[in-house]
């Protein structure tokens, strides 16, 4: 099946030339095959999207969330870090079961294809059930259950449950739904596992082939902690036992050090996600990201779990990264509008390992597309496209998101997800569950 959109503002953000207008983009299955000015050769069938009015870029890719924690959207406000965790968020997580996650996540997937994303990074429990509702969708997903292992010993590491469900994922669920599920590795962070996990994910995700995601340096306390207790930055503690040899996505990264930046800038397949709505809501800080770019780190954006947030709307991540950092080192240039774009895209299928797959408006790439209503007052006038899209538009001015030329979302309709029995799910069972009322 062909789709040809027509006459449509196309946001290629290719270097001087970010908008292509009047642009015609063709379809033809799951691919991109054409992107010009000229109408292309296409099926009699084809169905053909009028572009007036509307713009289309790539669709967003949300580099680090906990989908599930939808059902804890709201919960437990104004705490630091390391209370909420302890105190609040592990025991409401150990409620959990695989009803509330499916419920929790489909309500997750509703959220964000209707914003414009069409994959995310999750790392969390219960990841069978996750990858099960991401296919349903129709949704890319990168999955890795998080680990939290305390144990020093590795045989006590190998059979404990956690590790158990990390095999079955990766027997289960590696390449599910023809690709849109790659399964990944996790280490939660340093300071909720020891030198030993990070030996035994390290060799797991070596001999699979899988890129690892984990949290790094999110606080003052978690990254001064490790300093006194291994007497190196967390960066330069996995860096030791090489868990950066494998390509890694470290969500946070908000007290990395200079020469943490230095050392992990060669590392190859190593990508930052930034979480600037999370690190400011929990009081965490400030990604350093003028180092980050000097240095050529790939970043990409992610909203982290709803509880931390609490929305999984890409369009807020891309608007604050591309101001906060400017207010912060008082200039004016730092963090372009192009730039703060392809963190969203281009930095989050880096981030995926799917960069040569999606994350691009161009022929040969996944037809994952994010088409936007201009006629919205919130958009005019359009001086520039670029930052309009970046400074003004909101996820409710998503007109249509497609995932492989599937539609997932169009004018206020799921096409994939039941969303009413998602809310009425959450609403009825697992926020109830969560929070000890069930």
């Amino acid at each position: 099946m062909q789709i040809l959109f027509s006459k449509i503002a196309a946001v290629t953000l290719e270097d001087g030339a970010p908008v292509l207008e009047n642009a015609y983009v063709l379809v033809d299955g799951t691919k991109i095959t054409y992107v010009g000015t000229e109408e292309p050769p296409h099926d009699a069938d084809c169905e053909i999207i009028d572009g007036s009015g509307r713009a289309l870029l790539p669709g967003f890719i949300n580099a680090h969330t906990h989908l599930p924690m939808t059902a804890l959207r709201g919960y437990a406000d104004g705490i630091p870090l390391d209370r909420w965790l302890n105190e609040f968020i592990f025991p409401a997580e150990d409620r959990l079961d695989a009803r509330a996650v499916r419920a929790a996540t489909d309500l997750a997937l509703a959220e964000m294809c209707s914003s414009g994303s069409v994959s995310a990074s999750d790392m969390y429990m219960f990841c069978g059930e996750i990858a099960d509702c991401a296919v349903r969708a129709g949704m890319k997903l990168n999955v890795a259950r998080g680990l939290v292992i305390q144990s020093e010993n590795p045989e006590e590491i190998r059979r404990s449950q956690g590790w158990r469900e990390q095999e079955e994922l990766l027997r289960d669920w590696q390449g599910a739904g023809d690709g849109l599920i790659r399964v990944d590795a996790s280490i939660h962070g340093e300071y909720t596992s020891t030198p030993q996990l990070w030996d035994a994910v390290r060799d797991f995700a070596m001999a699979n082939g899988l890129r690892i995601q984990l949290h790094l340096s999110e606080t003052y306390a978690e990254h001064h902690g490790c300093k006194e207790r291994r007497w190196m930055t967390p960066a330069m503690a996995l860096m030791a036992t090489g868990v950066f040899d494998c390509p890694v996505t470290a969500a946070h990264g908000v007290f990395l050090e200079k020469d943490d930046i230095t050392a992990l800038k060669f590392k190859r397949g190593f990508v930052l996600a930034h979480c600037p709505v999370s690190n400011l809501k929990l009081g965490s800080g400030i990604a350093p990201m003028r180092r980050l770019l000097e240095n050529g780190v790939t970043v990409a954006l992610g909203t982290d779990g709803a509880s931390s947030n609490d929305s999984h709307d890409m369009f807020e991540e891309i608007k604050l990264a591309a101001m906060l950092h400017r207010g912060v080192e008082q200039d004016a240039e730092l963090v372009t509008p192009v730039q703060a774009l392809k963190m969203a895209t281009e930095g989050g299928a880096a981030a995926q390992g799917r960069g040569d797959e999606c994350g691009k408006l161009a022929a040969g790439y996944d037809a994952d597309l994010t088409v936007l209503d201009l006629s919205r007052p919130g958009l005019h006038p359009q001086h520039s496209l670029v930052s309009n899209i970046v400074y003004c538009a909101r996820g409710s001015d998503v007109y249509m998101t497609l995932c492989r030329g599937r539609t997932l979302y169009r004018a206020g309709e799921w096409k994939t997800i039941d969303v009413e029995r998602a809310i009425y799910e959450v609403d009825r069972y697992a926020a109830p569950l969560v929070s000890g009322r069930l």
